[in-house]
């Protein structure tokens, strides 16, 4: 079985391997605990402006609005940034494989 490691960034690269018959595999670069946030959000488990100064996550303790990146908290702030990391779960379910930069001392109990 062929397949291609991609960065998590370029999501199309997962479309192009899938055309040519070839099983995508995107590896994320940040912390699993990171991409979870990142996740979470694209999925609509919390909105901007939050409601209440804290974010309740699966398997992450509760997050305040200063443990956020701020393009996360802020709609206005880096928007190009915030669209690039958010469009890396775009075909997430559609990947063969994830590879992840993790710290697994730190992040035994994070999941998607």
């Amino acid at each position: 079985m062929f397949v291609k490691l991609y960065d998590s960034f370029m999501p199309w690269v997962l479309d192009v391997a899938k055309e040519l018959g070839i099983a995508g595999c995107p590896f994320f670069t940040q912390s699993w605990a990171v991409n979870a946030i990142y996740y979470h959000y694209q999925q609509g488990a919390f909105t901007i402006p939050l409601q209440g100064s804290v974010v309740s996550l699966p398997c992450l303790p509760m997050l305040h609005i200063n443990d956020l990146s701020s393009f996360v908290y802020n709609i206005t702030s880096y928007p190009v940034a915030r669209n690039i990391l958010l469009s890396q779960f775009s075909n997430l379910k559609e990947a063969y494989w994830i590879l992840s930069n993790t710290f697994d001392k730190l992040e035994e109990e994070v999941s998607y």
